[in-house]
C-alpha cells in the first residue's frame, strides 16, 4: 500500500464554502455513538471527487490520517470499517442537493460567458 503524498492532493480551497451547507444538514437519526458523522463522510466523498489519486475507500481512509486533510475538512482520522459502514448507514439522497448547491456557487459561469450560453442552448448545465 503506497502512502499518500499530501502535496498531490487538491481541492482544499473549495471546502470553506461547504460549512454553511453542512450546518444546514438534517440531524442524524438516533444511533449508537459514531466516530464518523454524516457531514464528515460527505466531506470525504467530495474530497474524493477533487483527487483522482484517491482511488477508493482505502485511499480515502489513508488520506483521513493526514493533518492537512483533517484540518481543512474538519474531520478526524477514520477507520476503514467506519468509512465502509457509512455508505450503508447514512442517507445518500442528501448528497446530490449539496453538490447542486456547490455547483451553483462555482466560478466558471462567471469567468467564461460561453458557459451561460451553453446552459441557455441546452436548458441544463
Amino acid at each position: 500500500m503506497n502512502p499518500i503524498d499530501e502535496s498531490t492532493l487538491k481541492g482544499f480551497k473549495y471546502f470553506k464554502p461547504l460549512w454553511p451547507i453542512l450546518t444546514n444538514l438534517p440531524q442524524e437519526p438516533s444511533h449508537p455513538p459514531r466516530q464518523l458523522h454524516y457531514d464528515q463522510y460527505l466531506c470525504f466523498i467530495l474530497f474524493y471527487f477533487f483527487n483522482p489519486t484517491l482511488t477508493g475507500v482505502r485511499s480515502i481512509q489513508r488520506a483521513s490520517q493526514l493533518k492537512k486533510v483533517q484540518n481543512v475538512l474538519g474531520v478526524k482520522s477514520t477507520s476503514l470499517g467506519s468509512f465502509s459502514e457509512a455508505g450503508n448507514v447514512f442517507d445518500h439522497t442528501l448528497l446530490p442537493p449539496m453538490v447542486k448547491a456547490l455547483a451553483q456557487k462555482a466560478l466558471p459561469q462567471e469567468i467564461d460567458p460561453r458557459l451561460k450560453d451553453l446552459e441557455k442552448n441546452t436548458g441544463r448545465l
